[in-house]
This record gives structure tokens, sequence and C-alpha cells, in this order.
């Protein structure tokens, strides 16, 4: 935004030095068209993301096991559970799909799944989809989280609401804020590039006490969905069924 305000400022300067422009009406202009810099930065920003790739698409289809059903802003995965729900946020600039596999390998498991689709591919930009999903269903459990900055933002929403949830469950991502008094499963690959380790470990003031941490060895930042390289990612030394395999037996352990 600093870098959109700036060039509007020299744009308009410049157009000054040939053409006379009375001070308020070059104050309107530099408004103007900073205001539509940023808006189209912000369009091209958006517009690149990570695509799902064909095997997380395929994963979109129901099966004998788990009925896939549209919902608003996302979908249910519906496997044979009933007792328990986990809400998930993607991370952001992933197509949702993405992680399509992974939310069917937990509702086979018996965690039914809603996985969010929220607008151009920003959790932010969705603060009201864990109540959405959870007005669509009644669980005896719910469990809110997501990857990268998706778990950050429902960790944010997770603080405010407390008694609302059984667990919070983040993939390679960290708390935004206080989560004692509700139980937190942390997981992330070994060889992940894209974690910010320095705000990961000063984000332990906000654990519970009882929270657990895993680590798989040899995976990285991406490997939680099917999505390709993400950019400054660390190298998977693991196939990536192995690392989604491995995500949800360790969160199917952690409902127990």
């Amino acid at each position: 935004m600093i870098l959109c305000i700036t060039a509007s400022i020299l744009i308009i300067r410049r157009i000054a030095k040939h053409r006379p422009i009375s001070l308020p009406f070059r104050i309107v202009l530099e408004l103007l068209l900073s205001l539509f810099l940023v808006i189209l930065c912000g369009l091209g920003y958006t517009a690149v993301y990570y695509h799902a790739q064909e095997e997380a698409l395929d994963a979109m289809k129901s099966t004998d096991t788990v009925t896939m059903t549209d919902m608003e802003r996302g979908w249910k995965f519906d496997g044979p559970g009933t007792d328990s729900a986990f809400v998930f946020y993607p991370g952001a600039k992933v197509q949702s799909e993405a992680y399509a596999p992974l939310m069917k390998i937990l509702a086979e498991g018996g965690l039914d799944c809603y996985l969010l689709d929220p607008p151009l591919h920003i959790a932010m930009l969705d603060p009201n989809g864990i109540e959405r999903a959870m007005a669509d269903g009644k669980y005896e459990s719910w469990y809110i989280g997501g990857h990268s900055l998706g778990g950050f933002a429902a960790s944010v929403w997770a603080s405010g609401h407390l008694d609302k949830i059984d667990g919070v469950i983040l993939l390679g991502s960290y708390p935004a804020k206080d989560l004692h008094g509700v139980r937190m499963l942390s997981v992330y690959g070994s060889e992940d590039g894209c974690l910010n380790r320095k705000e990961y470990e000063a984000s332990r003031r906000y654990w519970p006490e009882d929270a657990q941490e895993y680590i798989i060895t040899g995976g990285n930042h991406a490997g939680f969905a099917h999505y390709g390289f993400q950019k400054g990612d660390g190298e998977a030394l693991i196939p990536i069924y192995f690392q989604e395999t491995e995500t949800a037996w360790q969160i199917l352990e952690f409902l127990k």
C-alpha cells in the first residue's frame, strides 16, 4: 500500500511539472490513483494461486464410505462417524479442493470434515466460515483448524469461542492468540521451508499446557495437500501420500 501511494504521488508530481494543477485537485488525483493502484495490486495478488492437482479433484467425488455434499462456500465430507466434526481452512492462495484427499482420509476414519472455500482463497476473508459449518450439523465434538494461514485464522476464531469447540488442529501453522482452555495439536514437516520457526516458537506462549506437537520426518509445507511445490518450501523426502496418511493418523489419535 505504501508503495502504491508513493508511486501515485510521484506520477502526479511528474504530470504537474508539465501541466499546472491546483493543490486540492492534485491531492484528489493522488488519492484516486493510490486507490486504483491498491485495487489493481490486490487483484493481481489474488489472481495468482496454487491450483488443485488432478488427484485432488478426483477426491471430490462421493464413494461407498464418504458422501460429498456442497455447502455455502465449502463442502462436507460425511463418513461413517457421527460424533465428531472438523472444520478446516485451507492455506492462503491455495485452491481449497487441494485438501480433498486429506479430508477424505479423515472422514473414512470417522471424523466428518467441512472443507471451507474462502473468497479469493484467503481464510481471513471468510471469518464466519466456521460458524456456517457448525450450523450445518449436530455433533458432540467440534474441532477446527487449518493449514498455514488457514490455521492462523482458525486460531483467531478459536480464541474467542473456546466454549464451542473441543480442539484446535494446526498444520504447518501456529496460533495467533491465547488457546489456554482448549486442546491443541500442531503438525508440521521437518523439511518445511515456509513455516516461520521464530514466530512458531514465539507462539508457544499461546499454547495450552497439554498441547501436542508432532513433526513429520521428511515432510514439507505443501505436503498436506495436492497443489504442487510451493515457493520457498523445502524438498519433501517422502511421498505426499505418506505425509497425508501420517497427518490423518495423528489427528485421529488426537481425538482419542
